[in-house]
């Protein structure tokens, strides 16, 4: 099976990550990195920031679900994929500029509200417990949880299950937590356990929104890596194994608190009671999600305001002098910058595409066997299943101690890591809903089985196939940690530059590299994204098939 040997690419670096951090960081470092100053505090910060970002973005989900089930939902397909398609460095880096105590939220309200003339001495970003970290990790991760429900909740069985309990005398949103989310739990775990494991090791949102003494325990990690001491270097190995096992523990008591409540939830599903409490919670939780879209936007509109800032005092709403273009030919065009991040972008996007491809015909090909399905997905998305700052660091000793890649080559190994896993993710639906019967068609009519896919399938498939290229080309804009360490600092994308200038307080410097992050992004997104209109313009059956 051709899938077979490039499986490899995707699953050696996940499979060696933790025998291969145990042997070389040793045992007397495993066991010093349990006793660094602030470990407890790092650790409680990092679970709490991760916890509280996934759990919010997931309740945002389901009541912006609940209040749109049943109803026109095109504001929500409009907002949420240029939202998804935006970096993580980038939102960090407009969340920052909002909430600050000179950020245009408090703008926007003084001094007329607040009777401020100088910004407050309170910080809101990089608070001590990690809590702006949270709501960080929340607005990124709500996009992808919400399209992927989406997705789920098209499935033509469960609209007609909820005008079912509608016209019962069941409440919106008691009838949808008790008829729709019970079928939509199974769609929603990889997705929210994904966006869970992303949080506990996002260094770059850890390191523009996360407190600083002690950091969240990935930013600890990277920076014990970074020391040139050979003790330094196995400590960030060491901590780099521990957060495998605390994710480890933390998925699996977060499972058991599932099973254990299971049963009462059950009970209360079934219980006949039109209306709950549920209401009364999931309807602000709607009004909230979309204020949280919201802030969203206007985090992006702070990044346009301060890239072109040249004079911005407090308490103005915008700014009194705006600075040229020059910096968009300096630094967002063809700058090292630009043609590092559009090198990796597009080299990894094509493979990881032919990755995800190659094993979503593998599983489909494999589907009588519901165990063989199961281990094409496992294996597609191992990577996402453990946590970067486990995975990144033992590709790395992978690299050092056997195969002697360039750190072009590594990063861009590492990029595809992760372009093929979310490809896999957005594909795999449209793949296997996909009519059996046009490849029939087509073999009957004596077409090799190339041809077949070639000629008639993927042409049918082209809306889902760019709709991967899309976020396989956002995944690898955004990729923070594989670029930094892989490359060796030796690659500059806009990412790598953004981080270290919003660390290093230059507060318009970041919002340039930042949006030229955000805006290459974008506009790979919506270019994707409009190939299948142009493409299918004549032909109005293939344009809304398999959407």
């Amino acid at each position: 099976m051709p899938a077979v040997p490039l499986l490899v690419l995707v699953t050696l670096p996940s499979a060696l990550a933790v025998p291969c951090l145990f042997i070389l960081s040793g045992p007397s470092a495993i066991v010093e990195a349990l006793t660094l100053p602030g470990i407890t505090k790092s650790l409680a910060v990092t679970l709490i920031s991760a916890t509280l970002g996934t759990g919010l973005a997931t309740a945002l989900s389901l009541a912006l679900l609940a209040s749109i089930t049943g109803r026109s939902s095109r504001w929500l397909r409009l907002t949420m994929p240029p939202l998804l398609a935006t970096p993580h460095a980038a939102m960090a880096v407009g969340l920052a500029f909002l909430v600050a105590p000179s950020g245009w939220f408090l703008r926007l309200i003084s001094p007329w509200a607040t009777g401020l003339e100088r910004p407050p001495l309170w910080s809101v970003a990089q608070d001590p417990w990690g809590l702006s970290l949270a709501i960080g990790l929340a607005l990124k991760e709500l996009p992808f949880i919400i399209l992927l429900a989406i997705s789920a909740t098209q499935r033509g069985h469960l609209e007609p299950s909820f005008r079912a309990a509608l016209s019962l005398g069941y409440g919106r949103y008691t009838a949808f937590i008790k008829v729709i989310a019970p079928q939509l739990a199974p769609a929603m775990v990889l997705p929210v356990a994904i966006a869970f494991i992303y949080g506990l090791s996002a260094v770059d949102m850890g390191r523009v929104l996360g407190p600083t003494t002690p950091p969240p325990f990935a930013v600890l990690a990277l920076s014990k890596l970074s020391d040139p001491s050979a003790q330094g270097w196995r400590l960030g190995l060491a901590l780099s194994l521990h957060l495998a096992v605390i994710t480890l523990f933390t998925l699996l008591a977060f499972t058991g608190l599932a099973l254990a409540v299971r049963p009462g939830l059950r009970a209360w599903a079934s219980n006949g009671q039109r209306r709950s409490v549920v209401g009364w919670i999931l309807g602000p939780l709607a009004v909230l999600g979309r204020f949280a879209v919201l802030t969203s936007a206007l985090a992006l509109a702070g990044l346009v305001l301060w890239a072109f800032a040249q004079r911005w005092r407090f308490p103005a709403a915008l700014p009194e002098r705006w600075t040229g273009l020059d910096w968009v030919w300096a630094r967002g065009l063809w700058s090292v910058e630009s043609l590092n991040t559009l090198w990796l972008a597009f080299a990894s996007s094509v493979l990881g595409l032919a990755l995800a491809l190659s094993f979503v015909l593998a599983e489909r090909q494999a589907r009588p066997s519901a165990r063989a399905s199961i281990g094409w997905t496992g294996a597609a998305v191992l990577p996402l299943l453990i946590p970067q700052m486990t995975l990144i660091p033992a590709l790395l000793l992978l690299d050092l101690t056997v195969l002697g890649l360039s750190p072009w080559a590594l990063a861009l190994w590492g990029h595809v890591m992760f372009t093929a896993a979310y490809a896999y993710l957005s594909l795999r639906g449209a793949v296997m809903s996909l009519d059996p019967r046009y490849g029939k068609a087509a073999l009957a009519l004596g077409r090799p089985p190339w041809q077949a896919l070639m000629l008639v399938e993927l042409p049918v498939l082209l809306r889902p196939l760019m709709a991967s290229v899309a976020i396989a080309l956002s995944v690898s804009v955004a990729a923070y940690l594989p670029t930094l360490t892989l490359g060796q600092g030796r690659l500059e994308t806009f990412t790598v530059e953004a981080v270290a200038a919003a660390t290093g307080g230059s507060r318009r410097t970041a919002a340039q590299f930042a949006l030229s992050q955000a805006f290459w992004a974008l506009l790979f997104f919506f270019a994707a994204l409009a190939v299948p209109d142009l493409a299918h313009r004549n032909r109005r059956g293939l344009a809304a098939h398999v959407a």
